[in-house]
């Protein structure tokens, strides 16, 4: 019986039919999940049975994922059509208390008629159709009993009007809506497309997926954005519209964007309570946003509040309560990081980055040439499934879970590799703000600085290194991106007492002390034993006291989940591993003999 086959696994299923579907949320069973969740987490593994003899499951925390049997053919879930959707023949037309909706909102029958506006009499919603080539390829459905709005397709959003933007040198107007940018079009301003459902974006993805990237529908308009040398935000002065504004600008770079101050806080009331002529002089007033490095008091006189009454705000956590006490990440700053080969500190900003992209949604661009992407992103799925993907392990993760991991690392990471030479630092940088405008990544690391291909052109290394690490700096600050840089030592030599190799400094980065003086914190990872599992964070400069200080904590690395646990507080965790151990050493299972790639 199936029911017993998952129980055997742990799963225990509390309802247990003879026949047909049923599917439930439980708690995983997996021994490494519960000690890293929440504990108000209580059911994150979903299980569906198709009866007699088909089960599949998913752990949306660990993403431990497998089934058991053949899923019956009946049970397959029909594969989106793609193909875009036909106009209806003969269009519903708009009942009155539809079109009542639309004049509150200071549209007319005619802007329905012209815009192809149509009714879903079971949904009670307006449909405002997205075109493409002519073609209907998506909804936007505005119910009108409440008001709220989704798209038919979220996996499809795009710029609402995008595909009737024009070519020529006027600036580009962003409305909040859909039927914002109606109204603008009917009052002459026609270089407009409108967010859709006022950036809402809602995938249809499963129970493991995490967030989505709101701005996602930016990735299809990327080489067209790159164009506008003008765009101005037609939002509501609303904190959303405010919150879409300042993402909108960083992705977008804020030196060509302007802001307009809507009359009446959005289009539609400044439309309805002060008519087409007040509205088009909202737009054509709207100001410059401030461009980083050139302020007024004025621009930030909130946050200057703010920092009187509250202080200033570190960064956000690293995921390791003790590492906060010393280091937290700001966006917009510059980290360089040191180490002698084979100290982890490469494997210590992977943790890093998978701790902020599980607690935060944070995406990141990798250059990473010594490992490579396929292997870059193996070493990620394994810390996010805490299970080696290694076949030679003789536990390890299913090939559903691998895929799994593997999909949500392709949520949040992007890889910059060139495969015809030895990359510039300008050309990295470029590729990195392909990243923040399509992807809107919030972290780059740069892992080596000594395989990035150096333009010395008769200049000492020193010179090029203070050259080129400005560059590093204004990208993070322009584009609110925060920067990691590992630099290798000079080759450092035993301790004659020890016999070890001492952590090295800042001042022993090899190429110039540049890196010190113009970073914004320095870290060294060291482990004086390859074979040791304990890590010493030591942040040796913090240019700003809000955001950590100078000192030195440690760091326990697990070789079989690839995760990093502050040794100060994991006395109860750390028994329940040894636990765990002795017994799988007791099966044959020992993982930690088996090394699946060399450390760094």
């Amino acid at each position: 019986m199936i029911f017993k086959q998952l129980l055997e696994l742990g799963i225990d299923m509390p309802v247990q039919p003879k026949t047909g579907t049923v599917t439930a949320q439980i708690d995983c069973p997996q021994s490494y999940c519960k000690p890293s969740r929440p504990a108000s987490d209580k059911t994150p593994l979903k299980c569906e049975v198709i009866l007699p003899d088909y089960a599949e499951w998913r752990c949306r925390h660990c993403l431990w994922t497998d089934h058991i049997g053949e899923k019956p053919e009946a049970a397959e879930a029909a594969a989106e059509d793609d193909t875009p959707i036909a106009a209806p023949r003969t269009p519903k037309s708009l009942p009155p208390d539809a079109l009542a909706f639309l004049a509150a909102k200071g549209m007319t029958e005619d802007d329905a008629i012209k815009h192809r506006l149509s009714w879903d009499g079971t949904r009670k919603a307006i449909k405002i159709p997205y075109l493409e080539n002519g073609q209907i390829v998506n909804y936007a459905l505005i119910r009108i009993t409440d008001g709220k709005s989704k798209l038919e397709y979220p996996e499809k959003a795009t710029f609402f009007g995008i595909d009737q933007l024009g070519q020529n040198s006027e600036p580009v107007i962003i409305a909040h809506r859909e039927i914002d940018a109606i109204l603008l079009k009917r009052a002459g301003i026609l270089n407009v497309i409108g967010l859709p459902n006022g950036g809402d974006i809602k995938a249809k993805g499963d129970d493991f997926n995490t967030a989505p990237d709101q701005f996602a529908f930016l990735s299809s308009a990327t080489e067209k954005a790159k164009q506008w040398h003008k765009v101005v935000f037609a939002f509501d002065g609303t904190p959303e519209g405010l919150g879409l504004r300042q993402e909108l600008a960083r992705r977008l770079g804020s030196g060509r964007c302007a802001s307009a101050t809507l009359s009446r806080g959005s289009v539609p009331q400044t439309q309805v309570e002060l008519g087409t002529d007040a509205l088009c002089a909202d737009i054509h007033d709207a100001k410059d946003l401030p461009i980083l490095g050139l302020f007024s008091v004025d621009d930030f006189e909130p946050e200057l509040d703010a920092y009187f009454n509250y202080g200033m705000n570190a960064g956000v956590t690293t995921g390791w309560k003790n590492v906060d006490k010393l280091y937290t990440v700001m966006p917009g700053q510059f980290t360089v990081v040191t180490g002698i080969p084979n100290s982890g500190k490469s494997e210590w900003l992977d943790a890093l980055s998978v701790n902020l992209a599980l607690e935060f949604h944070w995406r990141f661009a990798m250059f990473s040439p010594e490992n490579g992407k396929e292997a870059q992103t193996t070493k990620l799925v394994e810390k996010r499934v805490q299970m080696p993907a290694d076949p030679r392990a003789a536990r390890r993760m299913s090939f559903d879970s691998f895929k799994s991991g593997a999909a949500w690392v392709n949520e949040h990471y992007t890889f910059i590799e060139s495969k015809d030479a030895m990359p510039t630092l300008d050309w990295i940088l470029d590729r990195a703000k392909d990243a923040v405008l399509r992807f809107g990544i919030k972290g780059l690391i740069i892992d080596p600085w000594n395989l990035i291909e150096k333009m010395l052109a008769g200049k000492n290394e020193t010179d090029y290194v203070g050259e080129c690490l400005p560059k590093i700096r204004r990208f993070a600050a322009n584009y609110g991106v925060h920067v990691w840089l590992v630099v290798h030592p000079k080759q450092q030599q035993k301790n004659q007492k020890t016999g070890k190799i001492d952590a090295p400094s800042l001042y022993d980065m090899a190429g110039s002390a540049h890196f010190v003086n113009m970073c914004d914190n320095g870290i060294v990872v060291h482990r004086s034993d390859a074979l040791d599992d304990t890590s010493e964070i030591l942040v040796n400069k913090v240019r700003f006291k809000h955001v950590g200080r100078r000192g030195s904590t440690k760091l326990r690395y697990d070789l079989y989940s690839g995760r990093y646990s502050p040794i100060e507080e994991e006395m109860s965790a750390q028994q329940l591993a040894s636990a765990e151990r002795l017994k799988a050493a007791s099966n044959g299972d020992d993982y930690d003999a088996i090394k699946t790639y060399e450390v760094e």
